[in-house]
């Protein structure tokens, strides 16, 4: 069964392991809880409200079909990577919580959070540590697991979707175990001769319960377990850090709740926006670290910094990314797709982060970041963005900031574009590269006039249904410049798909306004409509809609000599 894995009807008897029994929930051999190398999942359930997971961690990340796939590793004793559980020295403090303002925990998983997260998820239940807003948020209930079963017997473990014939939840299966219930589960699921599977389904969540999940301890003071923590997550690690996780760690430990209350927000608000990768935790914390002393993210530094001031930097940089995606949203670039330079993103987000009040009263930002894009300043791999973000950093006022952006921009005003600028090349990185971005700057400041969907004049380009749709199905070789796109509504859309692409029959069942079609360069489509004559029309439109746009976009500076912006050089 694809998706799942199976497992032998004659796999499923039950089991007891060496020793305790999956009852014995406080001692074994009577030895304190902290001195076990192994938790049962009788056990696991139980005792989840005595353990925590501090904020060096990542948040969770682990996927349905992964936490499924954990299920049937333990279930078949397939071992994985024992978690690593931190027991508080009675003479260091206690860690802060990664998902908890405060925390009574006796343990803390220094290792091994997306396992033990997968475990509880799998069975219906909702980690103690991580508070219910942000489980849902996190969307924690879509990693429930399932069992499914055919009718001759096999088993296999699924992520949970509720409908799908023939399945049982694990929490359900759970429950029905302990009330003696099986039966009347199984006879819910519609199977003909529901008697044969009963205490075959009795067995499984004997078995399941009285799994074995062994674990590792480790004492002492809070740097131990972070370097612990680091070790087990380095690039050689199966799950390693990311840069920006792996740079987190000596922050997070000297300013608790840094990522909790000020970085996670911004990350879930930047997604909200629609950039979760152009604005996502890497960048946010990429313009944190500029905001911060040099050898700030290193752990042995982590002393030598006031947390208040890491605090502070958390928050400029979150406040600086976010008027960052206002800035795009003016423009007219309202989710990833259409940003073709993410790094000018971090340079924008360190210029408000600094000086965001004289930024935001300034067109300068707005009009870099239409240059930036029609010149491909950032479109090469290289370290040029970052270079720019550490001399708006180190600027003593935003004059100085904006005059170091410009000198680094050709003098004089952006050349006009050819049609071969209008080629797409493809949705490798799953944006919509530079036509797309000009495409959207020149629309939004109405050059052709208001753009409008083509189905409702009341929706505009600020409505986040409306996206660069196809206007024809993709053809290979043909599906390659932005004259075969539209901005639309997934029910604009749908309503030219069905009409086997735009023409007269989409035209007509839509009622077109004239203004919205010359907004988008469209004309009015005649009968059995040529596809590529249309195209090289509507080609050579958009370049003369872009071409204005670039030949009203002001430039930085007047000639080669001039070192700071035409405005600022008259004030």
């Amino acid at each position: 069964d694809r998706g799942g894995w199976a497992v032998r009807a004659d796999a499923i008897e039950p089991r007891r392991g060496p020793g305790s029994t999956s009852r014995d929930i406080l001692t074994i051999a009577g030895g304190s809880v902290a001195e076990q190398s192994e938790f049962t999942i009788r056990q696991l359930l139980d005792l989840a409200e005595r353990f925590d997971v501090p904020e060096v961690q990542r948040e969770l990340v682990a996927s349905a079909r992964w936490c499924a796939g954990i299920i049937d590793s333990l279930f078949q004793e397939i071992p994985f990577g024992a978690p690593l559980l931190y027991e508080v020295d009675a003479r260091s403090s206690r860690p802060a919580s990664r998902y908890q303002s405060s925390s009574h925990a006796d343990w803390w998983i220094i290792n091994g959070q997306q396992r033990l997260t997968a475990v509880l998820a799998a069975f219906g239940r909702r980690p103690p540590w991580i508070p219910q807003r942000r489980w849902l948020m996190l969307g924690g209930p879509d990693r429930e697991v399932a069992v499914r079963f055919t009718l001759i017997g096999q088993f296999s473990f699924h992520p949970y979707k509720p409908g799908t014939p023939l399945q049982i939840r694990l929490a359900d299966l759970l429950q029905a175990a302990e009330t003696s219930t099986v039966q009347r589960l199984i006879v819910g699921t519609g199977v003909y001769d529901p008697h044969r599977y009963v205490e075959r389904f009795a067995a499984l969540a004997q078995r399941l319960l009285a799994v074995r999940v062994r674990v590792d301890w480790l004492r002492g003071d809070m740097d131990k377990a972070v370097t612990a923590f680091i070790r087990h997550n380095q690039a050689s690690a199966s799950k390693r850090l990311t840069p920006e996780e792996y740079r987190l760690v000596a922050l997070s430990m000297t300013c608790p709740g840094l990522q909790r209350d000020i970085i996670d927000p911004a990350v879930h608000a930047a997604a909200q926006a629609g950039f979760p990768a152009a604005i996502g935790r890497p960048r946010i914390v990429t313009v944190m670290e500029h905001l911060l002393p040099p050898g700030a993210t290193r752990v042995a530094n982590r002393r030598r910094i006031d947390p208040a001031r890491i605090a502070d930097a958390a928050a400029l940089a979150a406040q600086g990314c976010a008027a960052t995606a206002d800035l795009l949203h003016a423009c007219g670039i309202t989710g990833d797709e259409l940003l073709c330079s993410p790094s000018a993103v971090e340079v924008l987000g360190v210029l408000f982060a600094r000086f965001c009040d004289e930024a935001a009263c300034d067109d300068f930002a707005g009009r870099w970041l239409v240059h930036i894009a029609a010149r491909g300043t950032y479109h090469t791999l290289g370290s040029r963005h970052r270079a720019d973000a550490r001399a708006v950093a180190g600027a003593a006022n935003y004059r100085d900031a904006v005059g170091a952006l410009a000198l680094q921009v050709p003098a004089g005003p952006i050349p006009p574009w050819d049609e071969s600028t209008l080629q797409l090349g493809g949705r490798a990185r799953a944006t919509w590269g530079q036509p797309g971005t000009l495409f959207a700057l020149a629309s939004h400041a109405g050059v052709a006039g208001k753009v409008t969907d083509l189905g409702d004049p009341h929706v505009t380009m600020s409505d986040p249904r409306m996206r660069l749709r196809p206007l024809w199905a993709a053809e290979p070789g043909r599906h390659r410049t932005v004259a075969w796109l539209a901005w639309m509504t997934p029910d604009t859309a749908a309503v030219v798909e069905g009409a086997r692409g735009w023409g007269r029959d989409a035209y007509d069942a839509l009622d077109c306004p004239d203004a919205a079609l010359a907004a988008q360069c469209l004309a009015r489509p005649v009968p059995a409509l040529d596809v590529d004559a249309e195209i090289v029309r509507r080609s050579a439109a958009i370049l003369e809609m872009v071409n204005t746009f670039l030949r009203e976009t002001e430039p930085l500076r007047r000639d080669a000599r001039e070192a700071v912006p035409a405005q600022l050089a008259v004030a």
